[in-house]
């Protein structure tokens, strides 16, 4: 279970926070004396601290600039511009009952500020859509994303990179929810913008690559997305340079490509590029050096080196406690990884463990009924299944497929290949009718889709 994020355009789902506004003329002051930090102070000290990966510090600044900001005016965007930081600081942490409603009163601060068409506003959207799709409302990020992505149509060239990011964002979103024809679209208009501008060949079109390689990978199309991606590192390495954060997204994710296609001696040297690149860049804690050190683990796990495979499991997960706390969702791929590793060593015990463990996070952050949570549940069932505890591997299963119905509609490939798990555990329960009935469900939906 690779924890990389597969896309790499600049704000894609993770748009940058909104700049301080200058002070204005006619607003409060915010000094409160010559000794106390001032507003724009606290902001620029937040977002410097955000950009580094430094949530507590951000937090703590963003917050403190905020008890100023509620003495400014209503109508004041530095307030929305406030709010909607410390949103986004929130979100990144897992902190998501606090981050939508500092979302929503940003929104409304913009509106009543500049109007419902500001562009300021799409930023904002986007931030929502994306706390949305985490959480799994997947109808209210797709309203959220249409509505960014229809202001900054109206407001900017369509070759502007803030139109491209909108696009991705929306069409992750169709990704994740198994609508590749229309994700395609989208993904293939973005790029299609930039070949429009004669951009064809520079940092923001190897993104776009990138991004559609990325789904070509999910969609198991994997010719054209090995060819994107090495087209995307291409362009990344000569405009960007040898060792540019890009660059090691991009050779992540045409290594996660070889692995799928258990092209392993391919795969581990751009796996181990990938990771140089990040600590030479970063800090041995930050979380784009874990993404790194867990994906060249699965690696190792699937040739065999289970032992390497461990030690840089624990070194992923140690560095996301640290860095973002012990029940932080994003702990919770490493932790199914690594249990995965236990299930092959017969370390039954630690792997229950660390299966319970995971999808206990993903239910404190989530919710009880979110796709997250539905695939820390089928690890835990599969895990149960091979221990031949038929009655809680169903359990979750059926838990599972009914969440991913709720989800994602009848007609998903995830709902077919739950039912798919219903059936196999039913046949070996002897309920052979019930097993005939989900797999005849299970077969009608892919043929579908």
């Amino acid at each position: 279970m690779p924890i990389g994020r597969t896309f790499v355009l600049a704000g894609f789902a993770i748009v940058s926070l909104c700049a301080p506004l200058p002070a204005q003329q006619n607003s409060q002051s915010t000094a409160t004396s010559s000794a106390a930090p001032t507003w724009e102070s606290l902001m620029a000290s937040g977002n410097r601290a955000y950009q580094a990966h430094q949530y507590v510090q951000a937090r703590e600044s963003l917050a403190a600039a905020l008890a100023q900001a509620e003495n400014f005016s209503a109508n004041d965007p530095r307030l929305a511009t406030n709010l909607n930081n410390l949103a986004e600081v929130y979100r990144q942490t897992g902190r998501f009952t606090d981050s939508e409603p500092l979302f929503k009163r940003s929104l409304e601060v913009w509106t009543r500020a500049r109007g419902s068409e500001d562009l300021e506003l799409s930023s904002v959207l986007n931030n929502l859509g994306e706390l949305y799709r985490q959480m799994g409302r997947y109808s209210d990020s797709e309203q959220a994303f249409e509505r960014a992505l229809a202001i900054r149509r109206k407001a900017l060239s369509p070759t502007d990179s803030r139109v491209a990011t909108s696009l991705n964002n929306l069409a992750q979103l169709y990704r994740v929810q198994g609508r590749y024809t229309e994700a395609e679209a989208l993904f293939k208009e973005a790029l299609a913008d930039r070949q429009k501008a004669g951009a064809s060949d520079d940092v923001q079109s190897a993104s776009e690559m990138n991004n559609l390689a990325g789904l070509y990978r999910f969609a198991s199309r994997y010719a054209e997305a090995e060819d994107l991606f090495k087209r995307a590192a291409a362009i990344q390495e000569k405009t960007l340079g040898p060792e540019n954060a890009d660059l090691a997204v991009t050779l992540n994710n045409l290594a996660e490509l070889y692995r799928n296609e258990s092209r392993y001696t391919d795969a581990e040297p751009l796996y181990k590029r990938s990771l140089a690149i990040r600590e030479k860049l970063f800090s041995l804690d930050d979380q784009r050096v874990s993404v790194a050190t867990n994906n060249l683990a699965l690696l190792y796990r699937a040739e065999g080196k289970l032992i390497d495979a461990e030690l840089l499991l624990q070194r992923a997960i140690s560095t996301r406690e640290k860095m973002l706390g012990a029940d932080h969702p994003d702990l919770a791929t490493p932790l199914i990884n690594l249990a995965d590793l236990y299930k092959m060593e017969d370390k039954d015990a630690d792997a229950e463990k660390l299966y319970a463990r995971a999808l206990a996070v993903r239910e404190k952050a989530f919710g009880p009924d979110n796709p997250d949570v539905a695939s820390a549940l089928i690890s835990f069932a599969d895990f149960y299944r091979g221990q031949q505890k038929l009655t809680k591997a169903a359990e979750m299963y059926q838990r599972a497929y009914e969440i991913r119905l709720k989800s994602f509609g009848s007609e998903n490939p995830t709902v077919a290949a739950s039912l798919m798990a219903l059936g196999e555990i039913s046949h070996l329960q002897k309920k052979d009718n019930e097993a005939e009935d989900y797999f005849r469900r299970s077969l009608e939906i892919r043929e579908k889709v």
